[in-house]
């Protein structure tokens, strides 16, 4: 068993499907298909619900800090750049 996703893209129209019919016949194979399905739909339930329920973010009472970035008094790239070119003789 596994997550909704993976079982309707890569594993249930690629390879379970086809043998599951082949194997078990078009009945029982069909009815172990949906039995997958739904037990994927039930995973993939859970985890939302888990999600919300248990991984939900509390609230936090202290207050947010904010931090500033202190500007250094350094060239700007452009500058910086342009030194570059001179040196090189590119300008």
């Amino acid at each position: 068993m596994s997550t909704f996703p993976i079982v309707l893209g890569e594993s249930l129209f690629r390879v379970h499907l086809p043998v599951a019919v082949v194997l078990l016949g078009p009945v029982i194979g069909t009815m172990h298909l949906l039995l997958n399905l739904f037990a994927s739909d039930l995973q993939t339930l859970g985890a939302i619900l888990y999600t919300r329920l248990v991984l939900h973010k509390k609230p936090n009472d202290a207050p947010v800090k904010r931090h500033r970035l202190k500007k250094e008094k350094s060239p700007s790239p452009a500058v910086r750049s342009w030194e570059v070119f001179r040196r090189h003789g590119l300008s």
